[in-house]
């Protein structure tokens, strides 16, 4: 599954997004995942996107099974395209 996140990512906002990809992994039986989070940006500061990681995610009983990637632009592709 191809999921796209535009916009500011904040922690209530990647919570809502991965419990509804969890529930449709689950419903449609779909364990693979490609994240594009190359036209959002991150409002969230180092310790948060760790506690999201280590904690939040821990705390949300998310399958052990599925796997998934993420897209990111880099702070090169950033600056090149702000230049446009």
């Amino acid at each position: 599954m191809i999921c796209r996140a535009p916009g500011e990512i904040a922690v209530v906002i990647a919570r809502e997004f991965t419990m509804e990809l969890n529930r449709l992994s689950r419903t449609l039986k779909i364990k693979r995942f490609l994240n594009d989070v190359r036209g959002a940006s991150n409002a969230l500061s180092t310790l948060k996107n760790f506690d999201f990681a280590y904690k939040n995610m821990a705390e949300m009983n998310l399958q052990r099974d599925a796997c998934s990637a993420i897209l990111v632009r880099t702070s090169i592709e950033r600056t090149i395209l702000s230049r446009r």
